[in-house]
This record gives structure tokens, C-alpha cells and sequence, in this order.
């Protein structure tokens, strides 16, 4: 099994809801230590880390995904058909055990291309499905100097989400820069779109540039709950070029929160 797929598999099968997610951060601290320079608990028990990659001089990119999920069957069964995977009984808790497994898979790529100079911060945040609490509670001064912002946290394959009904998470600029990043990976349909609540909306509050992408999930928090693995593969690539390719753009790159 490839390793997106072990991870996720693992993920999904870690019972962890909103104010429960111990079991899924111990998983990533364990996993985390021999990936990145420094992790640990926070303060309220989120899983924070962060690593240098290459010469460290560019941009500090902060990837975000929440450990908690909404009620699932710990007895439930992950039924996989090709690429789509969903549950035998209630929610799969793809929402978003799918981020978590994209951005571990990110940390790989970084690390085996060589191609990213910089620094990568992560935060994996407990209580979001019940109000982005976890998010809320990062300590600012951990957060300082994040020249963006980039969540894992959206149902289906290509949105990009830069703002919500009340602000904007971006400038217009940076939303079409990743927009051209999926052009230039040959993945056609990636857009900026407008969502709802989810961490992105404390990082853009907070000043950071931020966007939050597709997960590959569908139907969350539902029994018809199901995620296509293909679709997270491609929101790794997209991650990994844009990263690769953020040091020029970062210049524009401004959040206007209104």
C-alpha cells in the first residue's frame, strides 16, 4: 500500500472527536519526530512542529489540518471501491483525516525533492468542528512571522477557498497564483471559491495570508460521507509546486480582512 493510502487508512481507524483527540495526536507525534526539527503539544493540546528545509532562507509556510472529527462507529468498516472510500455504517471521518494525511505526505515530498528553501510550520488543532477552538488557542507569538497560511480543511477536489461571507482570507493575487499552479501541474478546474468556517478564518483574522484547499472528501459529517484518494493526491502535487514556487510570489501576497 502506498504510503498516502497507509496513512490515511491508519487515520481514518483512530476514533478521535471533538475534545477527544488524544489517540490522533499521539499518532502524529510519534510520526512527526523523525520528519521535522521540533514537535510537541501545545499549551491546549494542539500537535505543533516545524522543520528548515534547504538553506532555510525564504518563506515560513504554516499547514494546518484539525485532528478532531464529528461522531463516527469505531466499529465501522472503511470499505474501499478503486479510489473512493467511504464507510459501512455513519461518517467516515474523512473530514479531516484526509488533510492530516495530505500534509504528511507533503513533508515527504519537501523533503525528497530538495526543491523548497524555507521553513514549514505545522499545526494539527483540536476542536474545530465545534468552533475552531483549537486554532484560537495557538500562541501568537508561535504564529508570528507565517508569511501564509495553508489549510487542509474543504470538501471536494479543486477549491480553493479565499474568503467567506464576512472576509477575505487573500489578496487577489496570491488566490491566482494557486489558481495557475494547478494549471501548470496539467490539473485543469482548480478555482478560488468562497467557503465557510474552518481555521483558515483564525490565520486570515490573525493578518496571515491564507487559503484553505480541497481535502477530497464529499458528503461530511453524513452517512454518504466518502473521499477519493485520487483527489488528495493531486492537492499534494498542488501544495508541493506552490511551495516550491512561493518565495517569488510572497511579495504580493497580503490578507485583507473586511
Amino acid at each position: 500500500m502506498r504510503k498516502l493510502e497507509r496513512d490515511l487508512l491508519e487515520l481514518l481507524s483512530i476514533t478521535a472527536p471533538s475534545g477527544q483527540e488524544r489517540p490522533v495526536a499521539e499518532y502524529l507525534i510519534e510520526r512527526l519526530q523523525k520528519q521535522v526539527d521540533r514537535v510537541e503539544f501545545d499549551h491546549y493540546g494542539n500537535v505543533i512542529a516545524q522543520r528548515i528545509y534547504g538553506t532555510g532562507i525564504g518563506p515560513t509556510i504554516l499547514l494546518c489540518a484539525h485532528m478532531d472529527t464529528v461522531w463516527v462507529d469505531p466499529a465501522r468498516e472503511i470499505l474501499q471501491d478503486g479510489d473512493i472510500w467511504h464507510s459501512s455504517v455513519g461518517p467516515l471521518g474523512a473530514d479531516d483525516r484526509a488533510g492530516i494525511a495530505i500534509i504528511l505526505a507533503v513533508l515527504r515530498s519537501l523533503a525528497r525533492s530538495g526543491a523548497f528553501h524555507g521553513r514549514i510550520k505545522l499545526a494539527f488543532t483540536r476542536e474545530e468542528e465545534i468552533g475552531r477552538i483549537g486554532s484560537e488557542q495557538l500562541n501568537l507569538a508561535w504564529l508570528s512571522g507565517v508569511d501564509m497560511s495553508v489549510v487542509v480543511d474543504r470538501r471536494g477536489s479543486r477549491d480553493i477557498v479565499v474568503r467567506n461571507s464576512r472576509m477575505a482570507f487573500c489578496e487577489w493575487s496570491l488566490a491566482a497564483y494557486w489558481e495557475s499552479i494547478g494549471t501548470m501541474c496539467g490539473m485543469t478546474g482548480w478555482r478560488a471559491v468562497e467557503g465557510g468556517l474552518s481555521d483558515a478564518v483564525t490565520f486570515a483574522a490573525y493578518g496571515i495570508p491564507s487559503v484553505n484547499l480541497s481535502a477530497g472528501y464529499e458528503y461530511e459529517h453524513t452517512a454518504e460521507e466518502y473521499v477519493n484518494v485520487r483527489a488528495c493526491k493531486d492537492t499534494v502535487r498542488l501544495i508541493v509546486q506552490s511551495l516550491t514556487n512561493y518565495t517569488a510570489a510572497q511579495q504580493t501576497a497580503s490578507t485583507v480582512v473586511f
